[in-house]
């Protein structure tokens, strides 16, 4: 399967960010990530809600992403929350 563009659902508010994820998320996805932590590093957020109902595989060489993302929350005392996939694989 094709992997879906990873993007922000819609403008931060002050407390939330809504991180949008869909599709394989693997290696070939890093720069992608990359860019979503510092877009929400750079937003007057201070929660992220990560969104993988449409992820259908998470590569386990992503999680640096959400401990990425958890360390930038922590540090505004904020915290990551998710809403889970429908289904996925890991591998």
């Amino acid at each position: 399967m094709k992997a879906l563009d990873s993007t922000l659902r819609k403008p931060p508010t002050r407390h939330v960010q809504v991180i949008f994820l869909a599709g394989d998320i693997d290696a070939q996805r890093r720069g992608e990530m990359a860019d979503l932590i510092r877009a929400f590093v750079s937003s007057p957020a201070v929660n992220a809600l990560v969104d993988l109902v449409y992820v259908t595989f998470f590569d386990t060489t992503r999680l640096g992403f959400l401990a990425r993302l958890r360390r930038a929350a922590t540090a505004r005392r904020g915290t990551v929350s998710f809403a889970p996939p429908r289904t996925c694989s890991a591998r």
